[in-house]
């Protein structure tokens, strides 16, 4: 029996925020598990008044994630993770979305865990722990990312971070976002599902089944909690009885104004009300036309702000230097930035979406990963111009030359060896020369911002006509245009 063919059912729909894109090819089992369940009235909002509503929210979303770039260097789980999924979500029903910013985005997100694969590969510390490694490998699984030495050097990582235990952990002074044993545990359930080597298959299994009784035995009090177990456990499969019986008392959850709230004692917010509603939707095949949902979105349409955002207060203790992202709401603007990305993405995914997509096509993104692969003739043609125009800038540029610095010890994930067919191969498959890339060549030798510009401090800059030949090979490699 589902969820949904429960008559006592309240919109009830809370979620962590990422997992929405993941399982959006999903749609259909999803769609086709709600078919037992009776359809209730449409929403009273057409679908025009609807996606003006989302519109007015991306429009921030967008404004923030280009303000937190100019001032933050790190990944960052919100303003990386979240708007990736969010957004992607958003293009896929048709809406006006900058693409180039979210293909940007993405490969800035890979870009950035890159730049300490060798942290992950001697298991050291990652600022944010399992929280940061969980959130890019599901920006990366979002993006159809393929698995590489990167992933590899993440996934054994975690694997050592629990220590044989049915859960993952970290700090706790970040709610929601990141107070929740359980949604570390669902962050690092999914990597290793997608990411996981298949000679560390017998690991990830003996995984699974100690988080699987970890799962069912766990204290569950905030609906952050409660959504990850059902995501958890619809990762690991064999579970449709148990997710619908989590989500069947979380329905029970929603509150009289058709919304969720975080914890018992607070008052129900966009945060999680939207990450309800994507979760039930997701994991646990309630249809967007049902009153349960219909509900929620009716709440936050009657909540969303002037400015398109909706407002949430923090509950983090503050760690970082306080600046302005773009986004409102001062101190609050983190958690208000994944507040206004969940309750959009709840409401995006109630839109029709197959029949946008037969009459807009371009409204698809495909974000790919930054790396090209090349037949041995092509291969062979660029590692001749590599050599040629290329190599004497990275290794015989005076004070300027890339290899200086970044020799096979360097902190970043961009290492030369010094022998330039070997580093031609290893830059083409990291995708150092993506001409969108923001932590790649071209971006970092462009740039005027002293946190990012290379080469670093008071180092002669590249010449604008080495600049122009790096970024004709770029271009011509990946047939981009001018």
């Amino acid at each position: 029996m589902s969820v949904l063919d429960l008559k006592t059912c309240r919109p009830e729909l809370a979620f962590p925020f990422l997992a929405v894109m993941i399982w959006f090819a999903c749609l259909d089992v999803c769609n086709s598990t709600l078919g037992q369940v009776t359809r209730p009235q449409q929403s009273n909002k057409s679908d025009k008044v609807l996606r003006e509503a989302i519109q007015r929210a991306i429009a921030p979303i967008e404004r923030a994630m280009v303000g937190y770039r100019e001032n933050r260097r790190c990944f960052s789980c919100h303003h990386h993770a979240h708007a990736v999924i969010g957004l992607s979500t958003m293009v896929r029903r048709g809406l006006d979305v900058d693409r180039e910013l979210l293909q940007i985005q993405y490969l800035r997100s890979i870009s950035r865990t890159r730049m300490v694969e060798n942290r992950y590969l001697e298991n050291q510390g990652i600022g944010g722990g399992v929280d940061t490694a969980g959130h890019a490998l599901l920006v990366m699984r979002i993006g159809n990312h393929r698995p590489d030495k990167t992933t590899d050097a993440m996934i054994a990582w975690l694997l050592k971070q629990n220590q044989n235990q049915g859960f993952w952990t970290g700090t706790k002074n970040r709610a929601p976002t990141q107070t929740s044993d359980v949604t570390r545990t669902w962050l690092c359930l999914d990597a290793l599902k997608h990411f996981g080597p298949l000679s560390l298959t017998d690991e990830i299994e003996e995984q699974e089944t100690r988080s699987r009784k970890w799962l069912l035995d766990v204290d569950v009090a905030s609906t952050e909690d409660k959504v990850s177990r059902i995501r958890a456990l619809s990762v690991i499969g064999d579970a449709s009885d148990l997710v619908n019986k989590f989500a069947a008392a979380l329905v029970k959850e929603q509150r009289d104004d058709g919304g969720w709230a975080q914890t018992d004692e607070m008052d129900s917010d966009a945060y999680a009300t939207g990450s309800v509603l994507m979760t039930l939707h997701q994991n646990a095949g309630l249809s967007t036309d049902h009153a349960c949902y219909q509900r929620g979105i009716a709440f936050l349409e009657s909540t969303q702000l002037d400015d398109g955002t909706w407002h949430v207060a923090t509950r983090a203790t503050r760690v970082q230097k306080y600046f302005e992202s773009g986004f409102p709401h001062g101190r609050d603007q983190f958690i208000s930035f994944t507040a206004t990305c969940w309750a959009a993405t709840a409401m995006a995914l109630s839109l029709p979406e197959s029949n946008w997509q037969n009459q807009h096509p371009a409204a698809l993104v495909d974000l790919s990963s930054p790396s090209v692969e090349l037949d041995a003739e092509v291969h062979h043609e660029f590692q001749e111009r590599f050599d040629r125009e290329i190599w004497p800038i990275i290794s015989d540029n005076g004070k300027s030359s890339c290899i200086r610095c970044h020799d096979q010890n360097h902190q970043s994930g961009f290492r030369l060896t010094g022998e330039a067919s070997a580093d031609f191969t290893a830059m083409l498959g990291d995708g150092w020369f993506h001409p969108h890339d923001p932590g790649g060549i071209l971006f970092c030798i462009t740039s005027k911002n002293p946190e990012f510009m290379m080469p670093p401090g008071k180092l002669p800059r590249l010449e604008e006509a080495q600049v122009e030949v790096l970024t004709e090979f770029a271009r011509d490699l990946y047939q981009f245009p001018d």
